[in-house]
């Protein structure tokens, strides 16, 4: 795929999403605002040029779901839009009739996602926060099915100071030394919960709460990974070895993309680094409002030289 059909005649605009630079024709929501330096800086690799095309009519016969023509990964969304994708464009085709917010939040949940893994990335279900006491760029990443409550609980850590890097998936990358993580810094979704009502059909809607620039971060060093389980044996447990590669398999976000493209070597190769830097914690989902104690989460995401101690470990030999 060349330029994929982008139109040189509307005006383009550069933001920044997963600490990448989107050149866009729409300003993406959760993305920020990049500045003269950061477009300037070569530390973040060529452009993903983001395109919108004319709207086409729903065939009559159902593309599959995903599938490959040459170098490009698309991905068919049913009466939605199609997608695709290349580590440098993502070309979206809506449907006729298809809502503009419908075809934003596919691109970002699923087709932005895609073209992060063809460059590399290892994509995760998770909100990741910088605590407000933490001075030294680290990162507590909350992973967890959706429904999970990550939204929940780093809307929780704001409240207290933290600032946001994610809302609900992370690109991890290992760069300059550090394993370092980063998504849609800008604002999170946050299910809203109508009561019986003719107007609102007893609906959950997610309505969308922006950050102060000053409050988000384009990328951090990740520190520790939290991961929000069910279960009556689910306890407050730190993983090593293969039960912390399985914790980080099993929260892979868009996990199909790497198996489908062939990149899954380099992907189990990449998670399996970051079982070994990071530590990765299973934690109770009923329990998760601990994590909000200051000393709780110093011992999950201790400074550097510090241990942890008082909690049950797990894979550890």
């Amino acid at each position: 795929m060349t330029d994929g059909g982008l139109h040189a005649g509307i005006d383009r605009q550069r933001c920044i999403g997963f600490d990448r630079i989107l050149d866009t024709d729409r300003r993406i929501q959760g993305t920020l605002a990049a500045s003269p330096a950061v477009l300037a800086s070569r530390d973040r690799g060529d452009p993903i040029a983001i395109g919108w095309q004319p709207a086409i009519a729903v065939s009559a016969s159902p593309r599959p779901i995903w599938s490959q023509t040459g170098g490009d990964l698309c991905f068919a969304a049913p009466a939605v839009a199609e997608y695709r994708c290349t580590p440098t464009l993502i070309a979206v085709t809506p449907f006729v009739g298809a809502p503009d917010a419908a075809v934003e939040a596919l691109l970002v949940a699923t087709a932005l996602p895609a073209t992060l893994w063809l460059r590399g990335d290892v994509m995760l279900h998770a909100a990741a926060i910088v605590p407000h006491d933490r001075d030294d760029d680290a990162a507590l990443a909350i992973a967890g099915a959706s429904g999970s409550g990550k939204s929940r609980l780093a809307a929780a850590f704001l409240a207290r100071g933290a600032a946001l890097v994610a809302d609900d998936s992370i690109a991890v990358r290992h760069e300059r030394g550090q394993v370092r993580c980063a998504g849609l810094a800008g604002g999170y979704h946050l299910g809203l919960q109508f009561g019986p009502n003719p107007a609102t059909q007893d609906t959950t809607e997610r309505a969308f709460h922006p950050v102060a620039e000053h409050r988000a971060r384009r990328s951090a060093r990740l520190a520790a990974i939290v991961v929000l389980e069910d279960g009556p044996q689910t306890g407050r447990t730190r993983l090593h070895g293969v039960a912390a590669i399985e914790a980080l398999l099993a929260n892979r976000h868009r996990a199909s993309v790497p198996r489908r493209c062939g990149l899954e070597p380099r992907a189990l190769h990449d998670v399996a680094q970051c079982a070994r830097t990071i530590p990765i914690w299973k934690w109770p989902r009923h329990d998760a409002d601990a994590l909000l104690d200051d000393d709780i989460r110093r011992m999950v995401m201790p400074n550097a030289g510090m241990h942890n101690n008082g909690l049950r470990e797990k894979g550890q030999r």
